[in-house]
């Protein structure tokens, strides 16, 4: 009976292990981080910041809710900037309009 439990608790490592060691060379083969990724997320990390800021400026200033995106025509950077007026303005889902 000890023996067997023993043997369980061995296999029941070995498998362990064997997950633990996949996972570390998942990261290795799979890595989306390298720097042109890091570059472009930080670009984007930038353009939602100033579209936060804008929103943020709009609203207390009480203009109406306008975009006004002059960047170029790529889509992500678009989305990015949008999606941080919409979050800055308060408005992502018609609310923080103070009148």
């Amino acid at each position: 009976m000890r023996r067997v439990m023993n043997c369980g608790l061995v296999l029941m490592l070995l498998v362990a292990m064997s997950g633990m060691s996949f996972g570390q060379s998942w990261g290795r083969w799979n890595d989306r981080d390298d720097r042109y990724s890091q570059r472009e997320q930080r670009e984007h990390q930038k353009l939602y910041n100033k579209g936060f800021k804008d929103g943020q400026k709009d609203r207390n200033h009480r203009r109406p809710y306008q975009i006004r995106y002059r960047g170029g025509d790529d889509r992500q950077d678009r989305q990015s900037y949008v999606a941080g007026y919409r979050a800055g303005y308060g408005s992502a889902y018609g609310w923080g309009y103070r009148r």
